[in-house]
């Protein structure tokens, strides 16, 4: 959700597309280095052991909850991790934010501005 008084509704939607194109041209420009330092980071973050059984316990409901029941999902991405490369990502992203992108957009202006008062 963004939101903001100073800039028109108009300027926030441009600002939004502005950082949509950014971010592409960031994963464009992603260099081979940078792209295995992302996927050592994951890595690292899917080998880290659970701290606590409350921290395990979150994770199977978390699960449960969004009705994935996909309990080995980390186990799998593992897997592929290293298969990912730059011009999957920039497909990914072209795909979800460039060439079908769903936008919703709710502009709700100042309504002192728009109401009119009838005096009888």
């Amino acid at each position: 959700m963004v939101q903001g008084s100073k800039e028109s509704p108009e300027k926030l939607d441009e600002d939004i597309d502005s950082v949509i194109t950014l971010v592409r041209d960031e994963v464009k420009n992603l260099t081979e280095e940078k792209l295995k330092e992302f996927k050592r980071t994951i890595e690292e973050s899917i080998n880290k052991k659970d701290s606590n059984l409350s921290d395990r316990t979150d994770k199977i409901w978390e699960e449960i909850k969004q009705n994935t029941l996909d309990f080995t999902y980390l186990n799998r991405l593992k897997g592929v991790l290293d298969s990912i490369n730059k011009s999957d990502l920039i497909e990914l992203y072209d795909s979800v934010f460039i060439s079908n992108p769903h936008k919703l957009s709710v502009q709700v202006r100042n309504l002192f501005n728009y109401i009119i008062f009838y005096y009888i």
